[in-house]
């Protein structure tokens, strides 16, 4: 099995707000989304709540 990077987000600033975080990343993700990626069945990432939250919104099963 090989694994490779599908897609990648720069976010760029200098404040962390988790709210706009979240709304960038669901964004990004509903794109992907919407490009056939709608069967994942895992996604890895660290302890960012944002990103947990918005992958949690796009893949409620993963």
């Amino acid at each position: 099995m090989r694994l490779f990077a599908l897609a990648y987000l720069y976010i760029e600033g200098t404040k962390k707000n988790n709210g706009a975080y979240t709304s960038i990343l669901t964004l990004f993700f509903e794109s992907l989304f919407n490009l056939g990626l709608n069967n994942i069945n895992f996604f890895l990432t660290d302890k960012d709540f944002a990103q947990i939250s918005a992958v949690s919104k796009v893949w409620p099963n993963s």
